[in-house]
């Protein structure tokens, strides 16, 4: 009867260390899953951190590329004007060449009769 108390304090030891190390697991799982949800709470932050960097470096990238289209539209305007004031000059130009070989030719004419 004495070996039997033996082993079944001995079966009793053991189930106790299966208890404690079984405790310790789950301490330690619950441990591992809060330490999971922290970084992904930290990944979310950095994420939102990133997303809100890039927003506002997307809304700069606009705002440069309004101000560039607007400094191009108001050069093409200038170059516009300078064409039609070009343009017109040629006309004038032409009309007056016109005029001035029209003139020459009605004085030869004038000047042989």
């Amino acid at each position: 009867m004495a070996e039997l108390e033996n082993r079944v304090s001995h079966l009793e030891t053991k189930v106790s260390v299966i208890e404690t190390k079984v405790d310790d697991f789950i301490a330690e799982m619950k441990d591992f899953k809060n330490e999971m949800r922290q970084q992904n709470e930290m990944r979310a932050a950095e994420i939102a951190r990133v997303d809100a960097k890039i927003e506002k470096l997307r809304k700069q990238h606009e705002d440069d590329m309004k101000a560039i289209n607007e400094k191009i539209d108001a050069k093409v305007e200038k170059i516009e004007e300078k064409v039609d004031k070009l343009y017109d000059r040629m006309q004038t130009t032409a009309v007056t060449t016109i005029l001035g070989v029209g003139a020459i030719v009605w004085a030869i004419v004038s000047a042989i009769k």
